[in-house]
């Protein structure tokens, strides 16, 4: 039998959800379930999917503005003269937080962080982590990177013109193949390039070879 729709869309993103807790023992428990309801209802299972694998393509928000007076300038003798107050600390919390949207792990106390072989409820994995644990889901579920190869492709495309070639600006692929005319209004932002790291850019795109590779025969695409 089916689940009711909403029941199935709740899952999904509970599912998800259990990608960001850093415990590695339910990710890949979290993602045979995604897979299984994908084959059994994709319709209303995809679009929380796509939303995962969108947002595992954005950059993250680590570097948090430092809040600035009327002029847009940084007040530094009211800063000092506050920083050691509670309502000062409240407040950086507080904007740290919002402007984060709830995924700065920072603001939290030093008691919140790993000891003694445990984890803070409050602390996520990392970002390529989640990243991997979300593509997994395609690497699992061939049958949705071929019905859904218009959004699954143009994401590696991006990766690839966004991210790998601002890296590897001397890859001569980077040249011959005219990614920002093939993906046009698809396109997104560049990455700053200090943002980026060869590992972690080689295992994205090891992560997006072995999705198409799970599908079989190119042409599905």
């Amino acid at each position: 039998g089916k689940l009711p729709i909403a029941y199935a869309e709740s899952t999904t993103l509970h599912m998800l959800g259990l990608l960001h807790v850093k415990f590695a023992p339910v990710w890949p428990a979290a993602v045979r379930v995604i897979v299984a309801l994908s084959h059994a209802q994709e319709g209303p299972v995809w679009p929380c999917i796509e939303v995962a694998l969108t947002k595992s393509m954005q950059r993250p928000l680590h570097n948090i503005a430092t809040p600035k007076d009327s002029t847009g300038i940084i007040d530094i003798s009211s800063k000092k003269a506050a920083e050691n107050t509670i309502i000062y600390d409240h407040h950086v919390r507080c904007f740290s937080w919002e402007a984060s949207r709830g995924k700065n792990h920072v603001i939290f106390t030093s008691s919140d962080k790993e000891r003694n072989g445990q984890v803070s409820r409050h602390v996520e994995a990392d970002d390529l982590t989640r990243f991997e644990s979300v593509w997994s889901i395609m690497e699992n579920a061939p049958h949705l990177t071929s019905t859904k190869s218009k959004v699954v492709v143009p994401m590696f495309f991006n990766f690839m013109l966004s991210q790998y070639y601002i890296f590897h600006s001397d890859d001569p692929d980077s040249r011959e193949l005219n990614l920002v005319e093939i993906l046009g209004e698809f396109r997104c932002e560049e990455w700053p390039r200090e943002e980026l790291g060869r590992k972690a850019l080689q295992k994205k795109l090891e992560i997006f070879l072995k999705t198409f590779a799970a599908v079989k025969g190119p042409q599905q695409l």
